[in-house]
């Protein structure tokens, strides 16, 4: 049976558990991927820095950390969206909160799906991928508030 799992272990910013399952369906939708189990945890800076620096070495803390843990037809992986990170980055950036926490779970979504980062092109690429899944949550967003 698939599985979206939605954690909140950052006790200082709420998060939308809803908006969250909505963000990684419609991505694995759009991406005609299909899943075992993905799971999502809002984390803080120390937390973060605490696996970034168990997995992949670096001794400070990152917005998002993504981790597929199978490499089977099903996809299988876990998301880390440092809430901390993006209260800055979205206060840096001057946008809402929620529009940069969608970005990191995109962005962390599109990395468990074989998307990268490492080159200007594919940098260019996963920025596009990002940008067209936001405009859903934002569209997702105004349809709900014109609704209440």
């Amino acid at each position: 049976m698939a599985q979206l799992i939605v954690v909140n272990a950052n006790v200082r910013y709420k998060v939308s558990r809803k908006e969250t399952l909505a963000t990684l369906r419609s991505v694995l939708r759009n991406e005609r991927s299909y899943y075992r189990w993905v799971s999502v945890v809002f984390i803080n800076d120390k937390k973060s820095r605490q696996l970034n620096r168990m997995y992949l070495a670096h001794d400070y803390p990152t917005d998002v950390l993504a981790f597929r843990l199978d490499r089977g037809a099903l996809l299988e992986g876990e998301v880390y969206v440092n809430l901390d990170r993006a209260r800055v980055q979205a206060n840096k950036y001057g946008v809402p909160f929620r529009n940069e926490v969608a970005r990191l779970v995109i962005h962390g979504l599109l990395h468990l799906l074989g998307y990268r980062d490492t080159t200007a092109p594919s940098r260019l690429k996963m920025r596009k991928k990002e940008e067209k899944y936001l405009q859903g949550v934002s569209k997702r967003t105004e349809h709900a508030r014109k609704n209440h």
